[in-house]
Order: structure tokens, then C-alpha cells, then sequence
């Protein structure tokens, strides 16, 4: 397989966590949200390239807690699509085919499995921009706001709405051409969103439930009970 870049942002605050440890330096079994989360991709693509997109305030735990490891470093934005951004430029300096594949990945998201990641890769041989996710357990209701009040307006089937995950991926082209820094902000929510503003069709594939992302103290539980 052709080498591939992976962005990790790992910038965010993890205010919901509580506590004064860097959310991405908590332990999950014993190791490092984010040491997990790269080893996972390292162990599942050896020949991959990951860029891991740091705040300022915890870049050196980070770096001290992957320095083992063949990891590159970007500096991380005010938002998460600002640091997915960075990370993509720091990218230019590279020799990167225009056909290349390019995967973001929450740091977050340390029990990522090798499946999911393959059906991206894969689906990025059709498609220009992929996520992986998986279909909606819940029933919604679409709402509308009187005043205090919320009304129910309509009930949408379920089977139209699936649950994103990461990664995202893009053909290196086509993710410099899409990610507009005017778009650039909170309001951005994930990476194929860019692609979405752009009109570029983008493909979902198979992820996986417990691929979750960890942001309560409740989540590294259900994590931890997950790899036993």
C-alpha cells in the first residue's frame, strides 16, 4: 500500500473532563489517550506519516509522551478545523502526490480499529472524501422554538441520518482545494464539511460503535471496559 498522511488534531481544551491533566494525556489501560490513538495507526500501517496537531499548552507533554515514536508536529489553532487546517499546511513543505490519500483522526478516538481505517483507504480510490460512521440508533425529532417553548415540528426517519466518526479522508488535492480558511471556525464540525461547501460528493462508509470519541470521565470507562 502506497504511504498515506495522517493529521491527528490534538489541540483541544477537554474542558468536559475536568481536572487539570491534558485531556489526550489521560490513560486509558494504562497508556496515553493520544500514545493510543497514534500506535493504533502505526501498528495497523507501518508506512503511514502522522502529523499531530498540538496546543501550545500541551505540546511538550505530548511530544514527551510519543518520543519514542516517528510522529511530526504542527502547531494547533483556536478551533479544531483551524488545527485540521494547520495541519495541512505543514503538509506543503513535503513531496506529496496530488493523488495521495490524507486521513484526520481524533486524537481522541484511541480505539480506532484497522477495519475502519481500510474501508476509507478504500473508498478513497472512488471518492474524493470519505468519513466513516454508522447509522443512527435514535429516533429524532426536528424542532421548532416558540418563544421558551420547543415544539415538535416532524419526526425524520431514522435510516436518512448516520453518526459521523473519524477519520475523514481526502485525496491531498482535493483537501488543499476545499479547506477555505474563510470557512475556518467552531461552526465547522468536521473535516468533509469543507468538502460538502465546496459541492464535492463525499461517501460514508462503515465505522464502527465503539470507535468512540473520549470526553467524559464516563467515556474512559466504557473505553477501558472495552479493550478489558
Amino acid at each position: 500500500m502506497a504511504r498515506f498522511e495522517v493529521i491527528i488534531p490534538a489541540a483541544g481544551s477537554g474542558t468536559r473532563m475536568g481536572g487539570n491533566t491534558p485531556k489526550l494525556l489521560l490513560e486509558v489501560g494504562g497508556k496515553a489517550i493520544i500514545r493510543r490513538t497514534v500506535e493504533a495507526f502505526l501498528n495497523f500501517f507501518p508506512d503511514c506519516r502522522l502529523t499531530v496537531v498540538a496546543g501550545e499548552d500541551s505540546a511538550d507533554a505530548i511530544k514527551q509522551a510519543l518520543a519514542d515514536l516517528p510522529v511530526r508536529y504542527a502547531p494547533g489553532g483556536t478551533s479544531r478545523s483551524e488545527s485540521v487546517y494547520n495541519g495541512l499546511m505543514s503538509l506543503g513543505s513535503l513531496d506529496i502526490d496530488p493523488k495521495a490519500k490524507v486521513l484526520v483522526h481524533d486524537g481522541a478516538r484511541c480505539l480506532i480499529d484497522k477495519d475502519t481505517i481500510a474501508r476509507v483507504l478504500d473508498a478513497l480510490e472512488r471518492f474524493d472524501a470519505v468519513t466513516c460512521g454508522v447509522p443512527e440508533k435514535n429516533t429524532f425529532k426536528k424542532v421548532i422554538r416558540r418563544g421558551d417553548d420547543i415544539i415538535v415540528d416532524k419526526t425524520p426517519p431514522r435510516t436518512d441520518y448516520y453518526e459521523v466518526q473519524t477519520p475523514q479522508g481526502f485525496k491531498y488535492k482535493t483537501m488543499t482545494e476545499c479547506f477555505d480558511p474563510a470557512l475556518i471556525g467552531d461552526a465547522v464540525t468536521d473535516d468533509v464539511m469543507f468538502a460538502e461547501k465546496a459541492g464535492i460528493e463525499v461517501a460514508i462508509v462503515e465505522g464502527s460503535y465503539s470507535n468512540i470519541k473520549i470526553t467524559t470521565p464516563e467515556d474512559i470507562s466504557f473505553a477501558e471496559g472495552l479493550i478489558g
